[in-house]
């Protein structure tokens, strides 16, 4: 998916989540977190889950971007 089409699906799934915000991220970010999304919609229980890939930091917030 090319980064636009990555936005719109993560708005669609989160529409709280503002395009100007998702925007500030590149492509494999936006991958990853549309990845995610889909993960806590699907099957939930003792055996799902979900595991944060390499050095991808817990907590990400616009500040962090502006640094």
């Amino acid at each position: 998916m090319h980064k636009q089409e990555l936005i719109d699906a993560i708005h669609a799934k989160n529409p709280t989540a503002a395009k100007v915000f998702l925007e500030m991220f590149d492509e494999p970010t936006l991958d990853r977190y549309l990845r995610r999304l889909n993960t806590v919609a699907g099957h939930r229980g003792p055996d799902s889950g979900w595991v944060r890939e390499g050095a991808t930091p817990a907590i990400t917030s616009a500040a962090d971007l502006a640094a």
